[in-house]
């Protein structure tokens, strides 16, 4: 993502689990996270890196298999 010359990078990725048995779907989600934060967007502060940003998404869509 470019905000005026702010560059940040901003990831979606999409995970799903199927029944090994059945092949239904039996939980999924698609979650994009990144982005220039308000600090990088207003006062130019540091946005994160690619790594960071994947690493975020990955972690907060995994944390929802929890509520199962």
């Amino acid at each position: 993502m470019r905000i005026g010359n702010i560059s940040a990078p901003e990831v979606t990725i999409t995970l799903m689990m199927a029944d090994a048995t059945s092949g239904s779907i039996i939980w999924s989600i698609t979650k994009t996270g990144g982005g220039a934060s308000f600090m990088a967007r207003h006062f130019g502060a540091k946005s994160e890196s690619m790594s960071e940003a994947i690493i975020g998404v990955v972690r907060e869509s995994i944390q929802t298999l929890y509520k199962y």
